[in-house]
């Protein structure tokens, strides 16, 4: 079957219309040009599309399977222009995304590399900040998107889960206190490892040193909540406004702080820490792509959303 594009038009406003009369109308041509190409139809598929009996006048078997032919046709055709344009789009651009700093060092370089290496016309601008200023930015328009937990006022925001990793206390590699709880250890190859691991009381640690992150942060507010439910609140020593830091300071024997098991897998140090499970039901963290709620993102964006995916899975695989 080969029914010329002019001819579909025909059929459909025909079928729209009910009448040849009322199509030739809305068409602007005589009712003979309208009836000449549904006879041609007609005569291609070998039986009347119309039953012409009925008025108005009604699509006979035939002729709906013509019309889901039609109608699949036109989808297809639309299909194949988005994503023309989807790929013109990508020859120029700009991409925002935007994340706490842990994950735009762990995990954007690898996103950023694979992208661009496809797509080098587009440029990227990665922003740091925390959840607050992440999701004004991109209530603004500022951002396209960016990773983070859903903390704070979230209004406007779309969160599609990417991840779930648990929370442990990082301690120096040669505090004392690691030789008398070292059977409450979570060793590195166990670190986010799922089921329950052996939990510590928080104030087995209460004679060193804490590193604590600004409240605005998921480690921080989190590092509140058990200090204060261990009655520690004037525990803190230390503040700093990147987990990175507090990592590298806990490495370097300067104090105790929060890290997830994601960050800590993919971070390398000097002097790995010892970890520990203070609280499982609390530490535990799970990591957003966000977006702003009934806006599209540009093709060159939702491909970029597509490579976050594909890099988290074989990041936390």
């Amino acid at each position: 079957m080969n029914i010329n594009k002019e001819t579909e038009k025909y059929i459909k406003i025909v079928a729209q219309c009910g009448s040849i009369s009322k199509a030739a109308e809305k068409l602007s041509v005589s009712q003979p040009a309208v009836s000449s190409q549904i006879k041609k139809a007609e005569t291609e598929v070998g039986t009347e599309l119309f039953d012409r009996s009925s008025h108005p006048l009604e699509l006979t078997a035939v002729g709906q399977l013509v019309m889901e032919y039609i109608n699949a046709k036109d989808e297809l055709s639309k299909k194949l222009n988005e994503d023309v344009d989807a790929i013109r789009s990508l020859r120029s651009g700009t991409i925002r995304v935007g994340g706490a700093s842990a994950f735009n060092l762990v995990y954007l370089p690898a996103v950023i590399a694979s992208f661009s290496k496809k797509y080098p016309d587009i440029n990227i601008q990665v922003i740091d900040g925390n959840m607050q200023e992440l999701v004004d930015m991109t209530n603004e328009g500022i951002l396209d998107m960016f990773i983070s937990s859903p903390i704070g006022k979230t209004e406007g925001i779309d969160f599609e889960s990417l991840l779930t990793t648990k929370i442990y206390l990082c301690v120096p590699p040669d505090a004392e206190v690691n030789e008398r709880l070292k059977d409450k250890r979570i060793p590195f190859e166990d670190i986010d490892k799922k089921g329950n691991q052996p939990e510590t009381s928080l104030t087995e640690f209460e004679d060193l040193p804490f590193i604590r992150l600004a409240s605005e942060r998921h480690l921080g507010r989190l590092l509140d909540y058990l200090l204060d439910n261990a009655n520690m609140d004037k525990q803190i020593n230390i503040r700093v406004d990147q987990s990175i830091t507090a990592y590298q300071m806990t490495s370097k024997g300067i104090g105790v702080c929060l890290m997830s098991g994601v960050d800590i897998r993919n971070i390398a140090v000097d002097k790995r820490p010892a970890f520990y499970m203070i609280d499982a039901h609390h530490c535990i963290r799970d990591m957003y792509l966000a977006t702003r709620k009934n806006r599209k993102l540009s093709a060159a964006a939702r491909i970029f959303a597509e490579e976050v995916r594909e890099t988290v899975r074989l990041f936390t695989k």
